[in-house]
């Protein structure tokens, strides 16, 4: 298949459209940031997009400028596709030339592990030459600093299934920082000679509630603000199309860019990009952000339908008739649209449409038959006047939601949610701002995790014994002990959940009420989890259903025996009830048995 020419050589300016798709993900664009004068008319846009007030940032700057010294230290930046190595490394790259540390040349810089120096050359052979090159100055301590950016997933096939770590000491101990920066809560290792950053472990938004979806998923929002002609590298094409775009008012990337420039819009964007995050667990990272932006922003039009080199592409379309406005292309829409194609039952549940109230029913039934009413508080939008009442009462509520020009009670705003952010956010940093209001909202969280646990197969006749199953259910005897009343082990809790690398999720440890000195008891939770632990008590009971869709469901389905006190009290039943007998330790650590029913 051709790769799509965004860029066309020779054309110097380029549409809002263009510039929008070059951060859409699989499109071929050049690192952000990056040193590579690849294309010098898309550079300036490209390098307007990095953030560089991050703490990873910092830690490159004193690496290369700062504390810089002819030590022969090796840099890596470890990751995922997208996660921001090469961005992070050219601009360390970039600050060690404007110090004037000219010693850390192209040569000291491997900004893509996978590339080759010439065409046969495979990633191996330049990777061996990379750190032929820099290792020996590693070992002796002397010589320019080096930076490498390297794929986590790559390094393995390298270092342990290409067996490079067996290579020498040098490749060996390269290996061994790379795994231990995996153990590092921030991802950071650092030895003598060498740095590992492991972006794996980038925190990308805060969890706070008071303060949520701030960090550098904002900052990335803030860069297409076009409010801001300093910091938006939009700003230009927007300017230069607003004015002669041939669809005028009738253009909805337009409209979209337009009201994308209200700083408290972005703000709203965030959170609820967040939020999203937080409950699906979706891989998350810089160019996720790039592709979400652009996305919400651009129509959901074919390129096939358009003239890509237009000085503005959809304005054009419309105009010439090939393309109609669209409401369901509008910014309010496209946000809700575009996180639901997230591969996860829980992706449309940012959306206020998913939520349901008495006060949002009356809402929406208030606003039957009032078109000209709903398009004016849209500001008499692109593909208003062609749209159904349904689809513009969607778009309005969706509206009101981002713009926050009534207070709708999504989920972002439920009780549940809040529990679940101060959760992520105490187990995760320590000290945060306001720990002991986030405290008595965690307290709660824990309650209901234990609660639930104690009523997932059904508390037995009000008292305090459990049904349990051990290793296989019996068709003929119901096993019953009482319930342990686990403490939650909140020193684990943190240690493991800081450990977590997927979005949104959080390790609870429960001490383990069977045995003094067993393993604490894991309780893997999610958002979703969350939610079904609160119906458990209320009364639900889980379904085959729930199991079948959640492993974690499943895993604490078979850990529901440990939290009972089956060690020093078993109680068995026949299905029929007609007889029984308990097992039950005594005093002097000896089974006594008791018998009920008719056992001749």
């Amino acid at each position: 298949m051709e790769e799509e020419q965004l860029f066309p050589e020779g054309n110097i300016t380029h549409s809002l459209y263009s510039l929008l798709r070059a951060c859409q993900r699989g499109q071929r664009f050049a690192v952000v940031g990056s040193h590579l004068d690849i294309d010098e008319s898309i550079t300036p846009f490209l390098n307007k997009l990095y953030v560089d007030e991050t703490s990873e940032d910092e830690l490159l700057n004193e690496f290369f400028v700062n504390n810089y010294q002819e030590d022969g230290k090796l840099l890596i930046i470890s990751g995922s596709a997208g996660d921001g190595k090469s961005a992070l490394l050219s601009k360390g790259y970039i600050s060690a030339q404007a110090a004037g540390h000219t010693s850390v040349t192209e040569s000291r810089i491997n900004m893509d592990a996978t590339a080759a120096d010439t065409k046969h050359q495979r990633y191996q052979e330049r990777l061996h030459d990379f750190f032929d090159r820099v290792l020996p100055d590693v070992e002796t301590g002397s010589g320019p600093r080096s930076g490498l950016a390297i794929n986590y997933g790559l390094a393995v096939d390298f270092f342990q299934r290409g067996g490079a770590a067996d290579k020498s000491t040098d490749y060996q101990n390269v290996w061994k920082a790379l795994q231990k920066s995996r153990e590092k809560t921030d991802g950071i290792y650092e030895s003598d000679s060498l740095v590992v950053i492991n972006l794996s472990h980038r925190e990308l938004y805060s969890t706070h509630p008071d303060s949520f979806g701030e960090g550098l998923l904002r900052k990335m929002l803030e860069r297409f603000g076009v409010d801001n002609e300093a910091e938006s590298p939009l700003y230009d094409a927007y300017v230069r199309e607003i004015e002669n775009c041939p669809a005028s008012d009738q253009c909805p990337l337009h409209y979209n860019v337009d009201q994308f420039a209200s700083p408290d819009v972005r703000k709203r964007v965030a959170e609820v990009i967040a939020g999203w995050n937080v409950i699906t667990g979706s891989y998350f990272n810089p160019r996720s952000i790039l592709d979400i932006t652009a996305s919400i922003l651009l129509p959901d039009v074919s390129p096939d339908m358009i003239d890509q080199d237009a000085e503005c592409p959809i304005g054009e379309a419309i105009e010439a008739g090939d393309l109609t406005p669209s409401i369901d292309d509008l910014l309010w829409n496209r946000v809700f649209d575009v996180l639901a194609e997230a591969d996860s039952q829980m992706a449309n549940q940012t959306d206020p449409l998913a939520q349901s109230s008495i006060e949002l029913d009356t809402k929406v039934l208030s606003w039957r038959g009032k078109h000209a009413e709903l398009s004016e508080q849209l500001s008499n939008p692109p593909g208003a006047p062609n749209a159904d009442i349904i689809q513009l009462i969607k778009t309005t509520l969706r509206y009101q939601y981002l713009s926050e020009a009534e207070d709708i009670v999504g989920l972002l705003e439920k009780e549940s949610f809040t529990e679940y952010q101060a959760a992520l956010t105490l187990l995760n940093h320590d000290n945060p701002p306001q720990a002991s209001k986030l405290g008595n909202k965690v307290g709660r969280l824990f309650s209901t995790v234990k609660n639930s646990l104690r009523g997932w197969s059904g508390q037995q006749r009000g008292s305090n014994e459990i049904e349990f199953v051990d290793a296989r259910r019996s068709p003929a005897y119901r096993f019953i002990s009482r319930w342990g009343d686990p403490t939650v082990d909140t020193d684990h809790s943190e240690r493991e959940t800081r450990k977590q690398t997927v979005p949104g999720r959080i390790s609870i440890h429960l001490n383990n009420p069977t045995t003094n000195d067993g393993e604490p008891i894991r309780i893997p939770l999610t958002y979703e989890l969350y939610l079904l632990m609160q119906q458990i008590n209320d009364g639900y009971t889980p379904s085959a259903v729930d199991i079948e869709h959640s492993e974690a469901v499943t895993q604490i389905k078979s850990k529901l025996s440990d939290l009972t006190r089956k060690h020093s009290f078993v109680k068995v039943i026949n299905r029929s009830n007609s007889r029984e007998f308990t097992v039950e330790q005594n005093e002097y650590g000896s089974p006594t048995v008791h018998r009920q029913g008719r056992w001749e």
